[in-house]
């Protein structure tokens, strides 16, 4: 479950013995000045409120996230309320943004869906994505409305490899090595070896190392270490003495790494046909892959 999860869940859904469940009737974010100057995160705040009909929340509740555009001793008024109170789709001003969304929404946009409707409740982003999104996302949300599916609907959608060890999974490669086969790699803990080439697959490790729409593989600057052999069947290859450096450094130890059953396989899976990245900054950028075969493998 998703942080914060939990606390979304109960304003949605949760029941309370003997009591009431709670009623969100606002989200308010101020995009032009913090709320306290020196806090690490902004402060958001929640106006909500005994609910009198009945002990769970109606699907059919409204609840409005509201992104402030000017200082709140410049915008919080009785206008601005009322037509905030008022909205039934988004409203845009030049003071603020009220997004309305049902309860009945917000639970089916954070739940894991199956044939029989929204299942258990992972979290959603609603800071994210009510009150700090630009204007253009809710354009879409409402032309788009009835046509938009969740990605995972349409496609197979996996995570990217989480190494346990980044110093020793991702490889810089120097150049051929001193045989046919070997490649000359650097590592981030500052080794420096060679590698037979089947254990070394493109990756890519940052997507500013992605500048066009197609990947090229051989213009990524990274390799990572992907080897699922056992050592027996690694005698003799410069791999094992790879594994064993890594062995003789602790990185075995790591919990990723001991987590597997062999610390250094980080696992198997055919090349995906676009990535999609964690995180964006001054582009928002999906590339494609090339329709190569699977001898392959590219992680993000």
């Amino acid at each position: 479950m998703g942080y914060g999860a939990w606390l979304q869940e109960f304003f949605l859904q949760a029941r309370r013995e003997g009591g009431k469940a709670p009623d969100i009737y606002l989200v308010i974010d101020n995009h032009a000045r913090r709320s306290f100057a020196r806090a690490d995160i902004n402060t958001i705040i929640t106006v909500a409120g005994a609910l009198l009909r009945s002990k769970e929340v109606p699907k059919d509740h409204i609840i409005r996230f509201v992104a402030f555009k000017k200082p709140f001793e410049e915008v919080v008024n009785a206008d601005n309320f009322i037509a905030i109170e008022g909205a039934r789709k988004v409203l845009k001003t030049p003071d603020f943004r009220a997004f309305p969304i049902t309860v009945g929404e917000l639970l089916q946009e954070g739940s894991e869906p199956t044939p029989m409707g929204p299942g258990k409740y992972l979290g959603d982003k609603w800071g994210g994505k009510y009150l700090r999104a630009p204007d253009i996302f809710f354009t879409i949300l409402e032309k788009g409305k009835g046509k938009l599916v969740k990605l995972g609907e349409i496609a197979e959608v996996r995570f990217g490899i989480k190494t346990g060890a980044n110093d020793f999974f991702y490889l810089e490669p120097l150049g051929p090595g001193s045989r046919p086969g070997l490649v000359r790699v650097r590592n981030g803990a500052g080794w420096e070896g060679e590698i037979e080439e089947e254990f070394l697959k493109p990756v890519i490790k940052s997507p500013r190392e992605v500048r066009t729409i197609v990947i090229d593989p051989s213009q990524l600057k990274y390799r990572i270490f992907m080897c699922y052999k056992s050592k027996e069947e690694l005698k003799g290859t410069k791999a094992l003495e790879y594994i064993e450096w890594g062995e003789r450094q602790g990185y075995q130890k790591r919990p990723t790494c001991s987590s597997r059953l062999r610390w250094w396989d980080v696992g198997q899976q055919d090349h995906p046909t676009a990535a999609w990245f964690k995180a964006f900054n001054e582009k928002f950028l999906v590339p494609f892959f090339p329709n190569v075969n699977n001898e392959h493998d590219f992680r993000q």
